[in-house]
């Protein structure tokens, strides 16, 4: 049973607490990068060859042949986007923590994971184990002075220890059972040598955020944070002297690798080593980008010599020399954002990128070669692919407002430059419907007006027509050459029915900002936008109608692969698909948060997205996900609740759970199983907010919406009853 009494906290975990994670089929697939492009925070090396990362989305990446080939988990329940620790104190047991609070247990060496839950209310920072059963993990836990937990029985029970400092805890390291420090906000330094009774605060001569702290022996130690600062102590803390290293950039992780030897890494991909246990820095390692995004989080030592490191994007990189140089393995871009895509067939596609890139692949996604460059003011939002020969693509300036428009008649060998407007035209989306006839949508920023641009002679000559309104219009699709629509801001859409030589405005009946269209026939449209905005038309615009999207996110692109099946994308991840027209919308996985821009659907089942990061997903099953458990013969198969998302979330969000059928998954089944089941919303104190489910249900997955306008912000607790089986999970509200 859990109580709270004074500075303690006993959490029993009994059975119930412990949920094992099935493994899951998704239906959408990292193409690239390789092995996959979710940050990894954490890494851990059990041998030059074994190392295993932690990461955003409950990514978990793992490597027993020296990276040549990597097992990839997306998706791990109980993990969220703010996975930043793990600790594997064997090759069988790890621990893993998120700044939600969530608290994940392996066992069979991160083959599966369990959900440990904790009876408050912590942001984990971080997770030490010095052996299997004795263990401490840090953060904002409970406010004040007490911010630290600890087990010494494999996670049985926790207490609650008093750092003696009102300061968040970033990270912890012990040296044994008694010896460990903390490090964390404003420069604060504690140090315990009784195994966490009493802490007492070290005096670390700065007030910079500290990300990192390790020790070599119970003498020396270093600690490193912002601005590239590093503090080293030769006399276990008692006294601290502070460099600060140029870039000065954030450090995130610092390592002894060997007494002389260190390691710090950080942002812009920087690596300092010391030969002469952290009294001077050497810079071997500065990749100084445009963008934001290259981040090395953890550095790890196999031994004297191999050293591994993991960051923003899925990076991973080794060193084979103590860290004196080093290789980047996987195949990660940070650097780059893919806004646009589309495909001509299941190997060749476009992608229309920042940095004025246009990327082509020819393996249906897994590697993309340039194909032109139009300078790196440019960004191109925007990608159309006539036939197997000729596409174009448009884009912008943002810094001198100029447009530009380029087109391919040779499947991307070559790029010839139609229109290059210096007048404070952006240029942000394109459509052809053959070779010559093509419309080109914008914004004039010396009319302060949006426009739309039309060919019929391949680009030779443009006719303008202006809106007369002070929105850009964002994306332009034509049924025929004749009928077409293009949307924009303020919730603007746009008919022609004589090839966009004339527009007539509509009423859409929203004021967000609608990014993206798909088309069709001549009566029946779909546009998407902020705010989870999904409107339809079934009478050429007459009328337009919001259909329930689920999210409250921004969708940024829609693409059909039939009247009846389609995708839209957004930030967070988000992927909604329809069956019917667009009539109704289900979330689906792709096992990341970063931001999606561009969609495309090649039929029912092949589709495409990609965005933040380079990430390309693909999916050949409609996007759908299985989910099979990987449990011990005779175990029944248990009923799965997933982790609702958004999370955190405003002020609505998705719980998913799944029903299996008898004797197998649904489909194996001669009769669907049925179940009476609840799904029900607490609050932090038990008391139950709203039941969402009431009922008897067949097998299958279902997906549930909690609208929580009328709560306050807090954490919250959603359970599923179903049969004999209970399961419980955090959410967050933040407003």
């Amino acid at each position: 049973m859990k109580t709270i009494s004074g500075y303690a906290i006993s959490l029993t975990l009994c059975q119930t607490l412990l949920t094992t994670h099935a493994r899951a089929q998704i239906g959408w697939q990292f193409q690239h990068p390789w092995p996959q492009g979710n940050r990894l925070g954490v890494v851990h090396t059990f041998t030059p060859d074994n190392v295993i990362s932690v990461g955003a989305g409950g990514t978990i990446v793992q490597t027993t042949d020296g990276g040549l080939s990597w097992i990839v988990r997306n998706g791990v329940e109980g993990l969220s986007d703010y996975v930043w620790s793990a600790s594997f104190p064997s090759q069988e047991v790890g621990w893993a923590v998120d700044l939600l609070g969530n608290m994940s247990l392996t066992t069979d060496g991160g083959e599966t994971w369990s959900d440990v839950s904790i009876p408050i209310h912590p942001w984990f920072w971080n997770v030490h184990f010095v052996t299997e059963d004795v263990g401490w993990a840090v953060g904002q836990i409970a406010g004040a002075s007490n911010n630290i937990l600890h087990t010494s029985d494999g996670g049985d029970t926790w207490v609650l220890q008093s750092s003696g400092v009102n300061a968040s805890l970033l990270s912890v390291y012990f040296l044994d059972e008694e010896h460990g420090w903390a490090a964390g906000e404003s420069g604060t330094l504690v140090n315990t040598i009784n195994g966490g009774a009493t802490w007492t605060p070290q005096t670390s001569g700065t007030t910079e955020r500290y990300f990192s702290v390790h020790f070599r022996d119970t003498s020396y130690g270093l600690a490193c944070g912002e601005l590239g600062a590093i503090s080293r102590t030769t006399d276990g803390g008692v006294s601290w002297t502070v460099s600060h290293l140029y870039p000065y950039r954030l450090l995130t992780s610092v390592r002894f690798v060997t007494p002389e030897i260190t390691i710090a890494v950080g942002d812009a991909g920087i690596v300092y080593r010391s030969t002469d246990s952290g009294a001077s820095w050497e810079l071997v390692r500065w990749i100084d980008t445009p963008t934001e995004g290259n981040v090395i989080n953890s550095v790890s030592a196999a031994n004297d010599s191999i050293l591994w490191a993991v960051g923003s994007g899925g990076q991973l990189i080794r060193s084979t020399d103590a860290g004196a140089t080093w290789i980047l393995l996987s195949h990660a871009d940070t650097f780059k954002r893919f806004y646009d895509v589309h495909f001509m067939n299941d190997s060749t596609g476009f992608a229309a990128s920042e940095f004025g890139n246009v990327f082509k692949t020819t393996d249906g996604g897994q590697s993309w070669n340039l194909s032109a460059n139009f300078g790196n003011i440019f960004e191109l939002w925007d990608v159309s692919l006539v036939d197997d020969q000729h596409g174009w693509t448009v884009g912008y300036d943002p810094s001198n407002e100029w447009g530009i428009v380029a087109k391919t008649t040779d499947n991307g060998d070559s790029w010839s430059t139609v229109l290059l407007n210096q007048e404070r035209n952006e240029f942000l989306g394109v459509h052809f419907f053959d070779r010559d006839t093509g419309w080109v949508v914008g914004y004039d920023n010396n009319g302060t007006t949006g426009f739309v641009l039309r060919t019929e002679n391949s680009g030779l000559s443009w006719e303008s027509q202006t809106i007369g309104y002070q929105t850009r219009l964002l994306s332009v699709r034509f049924w025929d050459s004749q009928v077409g629509w293009a949307v924009g801001e303020r919730g603007r859409i746009l008919r022609s029915t004589d090839g966009g030589r004339s527009w007539i405005d509509q009423a859409s009946g929203v004021s967000t900002v609608l990014w993206s269209l798909a088309v069709i026939d001549q009566e029946n449209c779909i546009a998407v936008g902020d705010g989870g905005t999904i409107i339809k038309t079934t009478d050429g615009g007459g009328s337009w109608v919001g259909r329930n999207s689920g999210v409250t996110t921004s969708l940024y692109s829609i693409s059909l692969g039939s009247s009846l099946v389609g995708w839209c994308v957004g930030s967070y991840g988000v992927i909604l698909g329809t069956t019917d027209r667009g009539e109704s919308w289900n979330i689906q996985t792709c096992g990341t948060s970063y931001g999606l821009f561009g969609v495309y659907a090649l039929d029912n089942n092949i589709a495409w997205t990609m965005g933040h990061g380079a990430n390309v997903f693909r999916t050949s099953n409609g996007g759908v996900t299985f989910v099979h458990d990987e449990v011990a013969a005779g175990w029944p198969i248990q009923p799965k609740l997933l982790q609702n998302y958004p999370n955190p979330f405003n002020p609505t969000t998705a719980i998913g759970y799944h029903l299996p059928a008898i004797n197998g998954g649904d489909s194996q089944a001669g009769l669907s199983a049925v179940s009476y089941v609840t799904l029900k919303i607490y609050n932090i104190l038990g008391q139950e907010v709203v039941t969402l489910v009431d009922g008897m249900e067949n097998a299958g997955y279902r997906s549930v919406i909690w609208n929580a306008e009328d709560v306050s912000s807090g954490v919250y607790f959603y359970r599923l009853s179903a049969g004999d089986h209970m399961a419980t999970k955090k959410l967050v509200l933040l407003r």
